[in-house]
């Protein structure tokens, strides 16, 4: 991922990663979609050069290749999106996760 602030690598090779202001603070943080499992994480902050940062699970979106961000709920704040050609769309609320 490149933004104007850096470039970080997240994730592995399939893996699906959108930013949005999940908890309305401002800042966009990352969230990470793993295909293969339909794992859905998120990014409390963004990892300072030279460390690793952790994600925490929000949950999972079974045949899920696709996330995309959506004021959902319409409260002002993003919500994750994950769907796939074989697969409902499944709203994650990841303010809970952070």
């Amino acid at each position: 991922m490149t933004t104007g602030a850096g470039r970080w690598a997240v994730g592995r090779s399939g893996d699906v990663v959108v930013a949005g202001d999940w908890d309305c603070d401002g800042q966009d943080t990352l969230a990470l979609l793993r295909p293969e499992t339909g794992a859905v994480y998120v990014f409390s902050r963004w990892a300072e050069s030279g460390h690793e940062l952790a994600a925490s699970f929000v949950g999972t979106a079974a045949g899920a290749t696709e996330l995309t961000t959506d004021d959902v709920d319409h409260d002002g704040c993003l919500e994750i999106v994950a769907r796939g050609p074989e697969a409902d769309a499944r709203v994650f609320h990841p303010v809970d996760a952070l």
